[in-house]
C-alpha cells in the first residue's frame, strides 16, 4: 500500500492510493491505483467527475551515467525488483552512459 498526499493550500489535499495485493484464485498480482481529493470544507474523501487517466500509458525512464557505476548498477537492481513484482510491461529503462570507466553498462543489464 502506498499513500502520496499533494497539499494544495487553496483548496484542499490530493491523495494518490495504490493498492498491490495477490488475487489468490488465479495467483495474479492486481494493482489498484486511484486519486481522491479532500476539500479544506470537507470531512469527506471525493473523486471529482470527469477526472480519468489512461491505466496502460508506456512509461519511459531515461537515466544519463558517468561513472556513478555503483548508482547506476542499485537502479538496474531496484527497477529490476520492481519488474519481478509486479511484470509491468509499461516501462522501458534507456541508459545513456557517457564514457564510464566504472561500470559495464551492457553486462549490468545481463546480471
Amino acid at each position: 500500500m502506498n499513500i502520496e498526499k499533494n497539499r494544495d493550500a487553496l483548496r484542499g489535499n490530493r491523495y494518490l492510493l495504490e493498492l498491490v495485493f495477490r488475487e489468490r484464485a488465479r495467483n495474479n498480482i492486481v494493482r489498484i491505483s486511484d486519486f481522491v481529493y479532500k476539500f479544506h470544507n470537507s470531512s469527506n474523501f471525493c473523486k471529482p467527475n470527469g477526472i480519468t487517466w489512461q491505466r496502460n500509458v508506456t512509461v519511459n525512464v531515461i537515466l544519463t551515467v558517468k561513472n556513478q557505476g555503483t548508482w547506476a548498477q542499485y537502479f538496474i537492481n531496484e527497477m529490476s525488483r520492481i519488474y519481478d513484482a509486479t511484470r509491468d510491461d509499461h516501462v522501458n529503462i534507456i541508459v545513456v552512459d557517457y564514457g564510464s570507466q566504472d561500470i559495464d553498462i551492457a553486462k549490468a543489464f545481463k546480471r
